[in-house]
């Protein structure tokens, strides 16, 4: 190739460049306060408390003793609503305090994995009977 066409490609090839970075829109970028960050923190953690008690409300045996003991699971979800972030801070721990049999079902698969693991490695003969 002949250097009028090289400079030619290169030369087009920088208009394009131009032509469409310019076409661009910049980004925007503005500070925020330390205090808008934490508020937005908080209200994300907030949030993700409130979401996490809803989902130990879901579980069916949960649901089953609250309607053992006379509560309406529709009227529990509303209270939960109605939480402010300290009592909802206060709920979670106190759950997380009291597991109730948490945890069984990860129990019971890890034993099966490692068991498993043992009998394709040879060092036990769990699985080869059944």
């Amino acid at each position: 190739m002949n250097s009028r066409c090289k400079k030619s490609i290169i030369f087009f090839t920088l208009l394009q460049f131009f032509l469409v970075s310019g076409s661009l829109p910049g980004a925007k970028a503005a500070l925020i306060s330390t205090h808008t960050m934490i508020e937005s923190e908080k209200a994300q953690s907030t949030e993700a408390t409130r979401e996490q008690i809803r989902e130990i409300l879901t579980h069916d045996d949960v649901t089953q003793e609250l309607v053992r003991l006379g509560v309406d699971p529709a009227k529990a979800e509303e209270r939960i609503a109605a939480l402010s972030p300290a009592e909802l801070e206060q709920l979670q721990s106190r759950i997380g305090e009291l597991p109730a049999g948490a945890g069984v079902i990860e129990v019971l698969g890890i034993t099966f994995l490692v068991l498993l693991v043992l009998d394709l490695l040879g060092v036990t003969n769990v699985f080869s009977k059944i």
